[in-house]
Order: structure tokens, then sequence, then C-alpha cells
């Protein structure tokens, strides 16, 4: 089976990313313009397994990687624009993992910004092709953003794009919208 290969998701819209049993280097950027000031993005990456999100496995700004390094963060700044990128190794998954939920939260002081043009792609590593990109524009009085979730299904790993905004911190919101237990 082919990767799906497609532009410009919306709200819902679900597809396929790569087989579980082959090699899927994925890479996911975040990119967004820098505001000044002391406004921030910072991506969580939430894997799950049998409903259950364990904090340990959490991987965020201050623990950039997982322990077994199949999900690793990295952030990049120039004078524009602000790159958050996080590469997964899904072949190499813990098994155990039914998905992977990835979200934003939102840092700032006050500025006279309502939206925040964010675009997102993922990239296939080995083909370096476009998998596919997300372009919103995020409603800055919420501070948490859930951008998607890659997910098994049969023999698939599939992307399924959420974009849920809300007041809630991350992992709060995280745990309602999925109906996740958090140890």
């Amino acid at each position: 089976m082919e990767i799906t290969l497609q532009n410009n998701l919306i709200r819902g819209q679900k597809i396929v990313i790569g087989k579980i049993d082959r090699d899927n280097p994925l890479k996911i950027e975040i990119v967004h313009d820098i505001l000044g000031g002391n406004m921030d993005l910072d991506f969580y990456v939430f894997p799950v397994k049998d409903n259950i999100l364990e904090e340990k496995n959490m991987v965020y700004f201050n623990k950039p990687s997982s322990e077994d390094k199949n999900i690793i963060l990295r952030e990049d700044y120039n004078k524009n624009k602000s790159v958050k990128s996080l590469f997964v190794n899904l072949k190499d998954l813990d098994k155990d993992y039914d998905k992977i939920i990835l979200a934003l939260s939102y840092y700032k002081e006050v500025l006279d910004i309502n939206e925040l043009d964010l675009k997102v792609e993922a990239i296939e590593r080995i083909l370096k092709s476009n998998v596919f990109s997300i372009e919103e524009k995020l409603n800055l009085e919420n501070e948490t953003f859930v951008i998607g979730e890659i997910y098994k299904y049969k023999d698939q790993w599939k992307f399924n794009t959420v974009t849920y905004e809300t007041k809630e911190f991350v992992v709060e919101a995280v745990r309602n919208l999925n109906n996740i237990k958090i140890m």
C-alpha cells in the first residue's frame, strides 16, 4: 500500500501515512511567525497505550525525546519564523501505542494580535515527499490547540486532523477530548 500524498487537510480528515511493518520515518513541522515579546508555542506529544497516557512517556520542550529515541522534538528559530519539528520512527515505536496525540500550548504576554497563522507539514523522510499539510488560523484567546493524532488502524498508521482549541491546560484538554486516563 502506498502512502497517500495529500495537501491541505481540513478538520476531521483522515489519511493513511504508512504501514505498521514498513520503515516510515516521518517528520512533522510546525511553522509560525515569531511575533516578539514572550510569546511562544510549545509542542507536546502524547503517546497513548490502551487509552492510558503515562506522563513519563510525554515528549515536550523539557523532555525532547522518548526513552527509546523513536519520538524526538527539535526547535529552530531564524529571524522571522519558529520551526518545531517532530521526528517519529513509526516502525520502531512501542508496539502497544494505539495513538500519538499532537498538541500545542500557547504562552504570551499582551500583544495586539488575536490570531496566528500556523502551518503543519508532514514529510516522509526517506523520499523527502510531502505527506500532508494543515493551514490554520489559531485564535489566541485560547491556550491549547490539539492539532491531530497519529493512530493505528488495522495494519496502517493514519493521521486524523483534529484542530481543537480550548482555554484548558494542555494535559486536561487532551484528557477530556480523548477520554483517556493519565497516570
